[in-house]
């Protein structure tokens, strides 16, 4: 019987020895390829990483298993109150001292490192530890989680409408931060992961020039008040009201890899303005950091592709580089092996992307700022996209720039550093100096710094300050956005409260860089319009602001506001006068409309007045036509059937047509869809109206939108009257899109990380969902509570210190916001019923 039972163990370790080997294998085997050499071998960073994955793993296993049997043990036994309020001021402290939050996030980074290579999948872990969690038995799945630890996605199996998750106890958590690289060795064993920082925002396509606006934004340190990728509390933040000026953003700090917080990269690839982040080295760290990174070939080969990967997965769109250090001169040819690797790389995977060159080293590795573009610096040039060119130019080294650069003068980016530190005009309200200089050189803009606007003045007056500064650009021309979708709320990413549907669910100030709409910065002065004879002595007073105090979608809407004359009638009028009309111009597009196309605008009218939105389209060699899109009093015939009709386009998408209502010369009224639309109307909150249409008239197929406006007209019969007309919301996109994201479910919402304060009393967790592939961002609410928690970027937004009632019990529920702006159906939201023990 002693030799069976040997036998049976020693086949049982070997088992157990070859489950491990494989498990071991597999992870080698789906580490990303930027962590192997070329024979596919571990680099020695990612065995090193993964060692520690391993190792961490061990440890964390034996630490739940000793708090488990703790808390078994004291389970009957009375347990210390902590005191919450100290909790929540020591997580605060830790929130708002720099020093801390640097310290936190640097051992966070390391621990998820760590931590997160390669992470089995939630098949292997079950089929690992195949244990059923039932209600009572006392199996911790999280022991504890702090910001140093990463959390794992776990999803629950629905057991009854409210499902059990089980809370660890402890541990200090803060909300999500966006962080830099900081070392050689930390680029070297990244991994991926880190979702919450990655932006989403698929680059808008617009049209470009040949000389090009590039912004560097270096303000405080970097990560400051942009540093929370879910929104923070508070509306004083610095941000760019005018990207469509913009063709470049790059994010700069003095940290090695600087990666853009997505805040920005959201907002501004929303515009249609590319993002850069940084990579930099400076004084004697740099030098330690380019000796060893350009030892070799095959090390600067290995950092470029890791360059470039983190560039894809963060979703931004390409580097400055910025070498401010000398380099060995026998190292630089593997300075333009790393260079025209990061380009090519950058490239295939992002055909937007840039790699610029910022002047500082030369070509035989000294440190000599050139201030132009000349034979010493020519050579990093001619291996990246671009040069930023130092500030400390004057207008004639501008014209030997443009005389070496040739055909690529555009790439050639002069620098203005707003500070006005050795800058040509002074910088500061006289950048338009400068401008002017670069201008008549035909050579590409590169501002330095327009957080100067906050930081000269404290914060004070800021909207005054950033509208005066701006302005000095007003003679570059916008760039408009050439493919839908097109939307806008007209929300300027900061607020004192949040509006959804009309309704207004956060009275607090806040700030949510993401969130940022395009602007009106960008337009002709000749925004409103009077058409007609004595139109503008009808409106004598109108005005055009962005609202903060209300607002459809976000934190701000469009107001149109004054007063309304009607035209005099006298014995010698002869024929009906028309009704007079004003027309404000939105916005400029270059939007090519090749099938039938949806669009939905949202208004608040209060006065005698009623609206329209009007697109101005240009077919091609003939004159534009004007679709005005009337509100629903307006009656008319079906929209056209058949194969290329309305027929067609309810069998395959469910909706119809819009009626066409009337043809005047060059202006087509519809008025907005049957019953059967597309998306149900959202009920009317505060006397908001939302009006949905589908075009698909021969005469709207293969023309480019090239304006939005907005036209009122006046219903008063006698005398004078005050009106307000709010533009809540405007959007534009294909009728395929529209469908696809009003079909896509984002399913059951799964909680995980589940931390309870000490006193047991409040619990923070992630919670994470299927994402609608169609959708811009989601909006997340406690609907238990009636709480909107905010807006999600990602499938996925942490909770922070929910209170728990006697019951526990807390239900979500997560609504998909399309890229046309409008809320998804209700059965595409998500939703969970959660209850928290522990």
């Amino acid at each position: 019987m002693e030799a069976l039972i040997a036998v049976i163990l020693g086949l049982l370790l070997g088992v157990v020895a070859y489950l491990a080997s494989s498990a071991r294998g597999a992870r080698a085997d789906s580490v990303p390829a930027w962590n192997k050499d070329e024979q596919g071998r571990l680099l020695p960073s990612a065995r090193e990483a993964l060692r520690q994955r391993e190792e961490r793993e061990r440890r964390r296993a034996k630490e739940e298993e000793d708090e488990w049997r703790e808390e078994e043990a004291a389970a009957d036994a009375p347990s210390d109150k902590i005191d919450e309020q100290k909790e929540v001021q020591k997580e605060s402290a830790a929130e708002d001292d720099p020093r801390e939050r640097r310290a936190a996030l640097a051992a966070a980074r390391m621990a998820q490192a760590a931590n997160n290579v390669n992470k089995p999948s939630q098949q292997t872990k079950e089929a690992a530890n195949p244990i059923a969690v039932k209600e009572k038995e006392k199996i911790k799945e999280i022991s504890s989680y702090s910001v140093a630890s990463a959390p794992e996605q776990r999803a629950e199996k629905v057991v009854s409408k409210f499902r059990s998750v089980r809370a660890g106890l402890g541990g200090t958590v803060v909300p999500p931060q966006s962080h830099a690289l900081l070392s050689l060795e930390e680029l070297e064993s990244w991994y991926g992961g880190d979702e919450v920082n990655r932006a989403t925002e698929p680059l808008a396509p617009r049209t470009d020039t040949r000389c090009r606006f590039l912004v560097t934004h270096d303000m405080q340190g970097g990560y400051g008040q942009d540093r929370h990728p879910q929104g923070a509390p508070g509306r004083e933040v610095f941000r760019v009201p005018d990207w469509q000026r913009i063709d470049l953003f790059v994010y700069f700090s003095h940290s090695l890899v600087t990666l853009p917080p997505p805040v920005w990269t959201n907002a501004a690839h929303r515009a249609g303005t590319r993002v850069l982040g940084t990579f930099i080295t400076e004084w004697d760290a740099g030098n330690a950091v380019c000796a060893k990174l350009f030892s070799s070939s095959a090390t600067a080969t290995r950092v470029a592709t890791k360059l470039a990967a983190l560039a894809t997965h963060y979703g931004f769109d390409g580097w400055l580089i910025n070498i401010e250090n000398p380099v060995d001169r026998a190292h630089i040819p593997n300075v333009i092996e790393f260079l025209t690797t990061l380009k090519s790389l950058t490239a295939a995977s992002n055909p937007a992307g840039k790699v610029l060159w910022y002047d500082s080293v030369t070509a035989d590795g000294a440190l000599r700022w050139q201030n132009e573009l000349n034979a010493a610096n020519k050579i990093f040039f001619d291996a990246c996209d671009g040069i930023f060119l130092n500030y400390h130019w004057q207008p004639q080294a501008l014209a030997r720039s443009a005389a070496v650069a040739g055909p690529r003068l555009g790439d050639v980016f002069a620098g203005i550093d707003v500070f006005g530190r050795g800058t040509f005009g002074g910088g500061g309200f006289q950048c338009n100096t400068a401008v002017s200089a670069i201008a008549a050189a035909r050579l590409s803009i590169a501002l330095f710094a327009p957080g100067w606007v906050f930081e000269h003045f404290d914060g004070k007056n800021l909207d005054e300050n950033q509208k005066k500064f701006w302005a000095q650009f007003d003679s570059l021309p916008p760039r408009v956005v050439s493919a839908l979708p097109f939307s806008t709320s007209f929300c300027k990413g900061v607020g004192s409260g949040v509006w959804l549907a009309g309704k207004r669910v956060l009275s607090e100030p806040w700030r949510h860089l993401s969130a940022q709409d395009p602007s009106l910065y960008s337009f002709p002065t000749d925004r409103i319009l009077f058409p007609g004879h004595g139109m503008a002595a009808a409106f004598p007073d109108i005005s055009l602001v962005e609202d903060d105090e209300i607002a459809w979608s976000g934190g701000s809407s469009l107001r149109l506001a004054g007063h309304i004359h009607a035209p005099a009638v006298t014995a010698a009028t002869t024929t009906p006068l028309s009704p007079p009309r004003c027309v404000v111009r939105l916005f400029m597009l270059q939007a090519a409309a090749p099938g039938p196309i949806c669009i939905s605008y949202t208004v608040r009218c209060v006065g005698p007045v009623s609206s329209s939105l009007v697109l101005v389209c240009h077919p091609r060699g003939t004159d534009p036509r004007y679709l005005v899109l009337e509100g629903p009093d307006s009656s008319g015939t079906p929209g056209p059937a058949g194969s290329e009709g309305g027929g067609k386009l309810f069998e395959k998408y469910g909706v119809h047509p819009s009626p066409l209502i009337g043809v005047d010369g060059e202006y087509m009224r519809f008025a907005p869809c049957p019953a059967a639309a597309l998306l149900a109307a959202d009920p009317p909150a505060l006397g908001w109206q939302t009006r949905h249409y589908v075009l698909l008239h021969p005469a709207v197929r293969d023309r480019t939108i090239g304006e939005i406006r907005f036209e009122i007209m006046s219903t008063l019969a006698a005398g004078r009257a005050p009106f307000s007309v709010h533009i809540g919301h405007v959007g534009l996109t294909h009728v395929a899109e529209h469908a696809d994201f009003a079909r896509t479910a984002v399913g059951e919402i799964q909680a995980s990380a589940a931390v309870l304060n000490g006193s047991r009393t409040s619990v923070s967790t992630t919670l994470t969902w299927r994402r609608n592939p169609a959708a811009s961002h989601y909006h997340v609410l406690n609907t238990t509570t009636g709480q909107y928690l905010g807006r999600a970027y990602t499938h996925s937004f942490q909770v922070l210190h929910m209170p728990l009632g006697e019951t526990r019990e807390h239900s979500f529920r997560v609504v998909p916001v399309s890229r046309a702006g409008l809320l998804a159906p209700a059965d595409a939201c998500g939703e969970a019923h959660l209850c928290f023990t522990g």
